[in-house]
């Protein structure tokens, strides 16, 4: 069975008050507990959720994975982490969701890449959590985006950077 997994994060008690549209994004309106912060080989700590960070998340027309852009206060990309899903889509109340195939691509915008939690993709299969068939889906999504994402991450990233400044005056008129 996949993690259903809804964008909001209302499952997150860091989170104290926060704001969504059809893709999340937070502002200075966004409060948390505590930063959280990122590991990875060769960097420096990362903090990727703090007061008036902000996430992008994108739902593209891909059923298998879903991007979310990480922007610090100041608007700059920290981050792009992409999960590998089974499906995603948009409930009754309207908030987006995805079905998480455990599987997570990190991307910083010096290029360096990294595989997150195939420890826990490979528990799901042995504990048959998820079939043979939806952990090979994982394997040949995993594949292409890592392909993909090697060759288009700064387009990506400044892709994301115009789309937050599209959506960021939708979030400010529903305050």
């Amino acid at each position: 069975m996949t993690k259903r997994k809804i964008a909001t994060h209302p499952d997150w008690d860091r989170i104290l008050r926060s704001r969504s549209a059809v893709s999340t994004i937070a502002d200075e309106n966004f409060q948390v507990t505590a930063p959280m912060a990122a590991e990875y080989p060769d960097h420096d700590s990362l903090c990727v959720l703090a007061d008036g960070y902000s996430w992008l998340r994108c739902f593209p027309q891909s059923p298998h994975h879903i991007m979310t852009f990480m922007f610090d206060a100041d608007g700059h990309v920290l981050q792009l982490w992409v999960d590998v899903c089974l499906d995603h889509g948009i409930d009754a109340a309207g908030l987006s969701w995805w079905d998480d195939l455990y599987l997570d691509i990190v991307v910083l915008p010096d290029g360096y890449l990294e595989m997150q939690n195939a420890d826990e993709l490979a528990d799901a299969l042995a504990d048959r959590s998820i079939t043979q068939v939806q952990f090979d889906l994982v394997h040949k999504e995993a594949q292409m985006l890592t392909t993909r994402l090697q060759s288009e991450y700064v387009s990506l990233m400044n892709y994301a950077s115009v789309q937050r400044q599209h959506l960021l005056p939708l979030v400010a008129d529903h305050l």
